[in-house]
């Protein structure tokens, strides 16, 4: 087995395979670790909040605004 990074090559191919093929509007290559925006958020400020903690302790999750969906969207 090699070390991190050994599916690159793959991956890269599966990508331009896709790109080649493609009809946009459908999902070619998944690692079954799907995160909605709202759990990236979450985990990013999760992660600020252990490295640079905000004064008074307040979490970043506090500075998530949400806002309506853009027109066509």
């Amino acid at each position: 087995m090699c070390a991190t990074g050994c599916f690159v090559k793959d991956h890269c191919k599966g990508m331009t395979s896709s790109f080649i093929r493609a009809d946009l509007a459908n999902l070619y290559i998944g690692g079954s670790n799907e995160r909605s925006n709202n759990e990236i958020a979450a985990t990013i400020c999760e992660l600020l909040d252990q490295t640079r903690p905000l004064a008074g302790g307040d979490s970043y999750k506090k500075l998530i605004t949400f806002v309506n969906d853009r027109a066509g969207a």
